[in-house]
């Protein structure tokens, strides 16, 4: 029995796009995996599961507990501040935002929903942790840089070379 799918448009800036199409054929299936990656990371730091096992839909339940569990510590001990929304005046043509969209089964869009309230900015954080760690590990940034659009040339690159890489091997 096939999984039904939804689609669901995410806002991203131009150039998170234009890296996506450029390190992946199917940008479904790229933020698919980088949702099941954040899921299946939480899911071994707690322990509740190993390297080698996969995410089930039973494991996101159990991971949703936990979020919401966190979730509530952190409303308990945090004041929340107003945010203050600039407005879209001489913003270049790269950071301005495009909605695409995405296709994933319904339960992962729901389990987005359940972890943060926007899935565009979920997504966004997602593809940024991923670049930093990245190019973390390849020497590439130092621990405290914060990620940006400067850094998207070295990303493809890393990508490219690691998919030469597993061509070979």
């Amino acid at each position: 029995m096939k999984k039904k799918k939804k689609s669901v448009s995410l806002n991203l800036e131009c150039w998170m796009w234009e890296l996506v199409e450029q390190i992946e054929t199917n940008r479904s299936k790229f933020f698919r995996d980088l949702l099941l990656e954040k899921i299946k990371v939480e899911l071994i730091n707690e322990k509740l599961m190993t390297e080698t096992d996969t995410v089930s839909e039973l494991l996101v339940e159990v991971y949703l507990n936990i979020i919401q569990y966190k979730r509530k510590l952190m409303t308990a001990t945090t004041d929340r501040k107003p945010i203050r929304r600039l407005g879209m005046k001489n913003v270049s043509e790269d950071l301005r935002k495009k909605a695409i969209s995405i296709h994933m089964e319904n339960w992962l869009w729901d389990i987005a929903a359940k972890i943060a309230p926007n899935r565009s900015v979920l997504f966004k954080d997602l593809l940024l942790q991923k670049m930093k760690k990245d190019l973390l590990i390849a020497g590439m940034v130092k621990e405290n840089v914060i990620i940006g659009q400067e850094h998207a040339e070295q990303f493809v690159k890393l990508t490219a070379a690691r998919k030469i890489n597993k061509k070979v091997s």
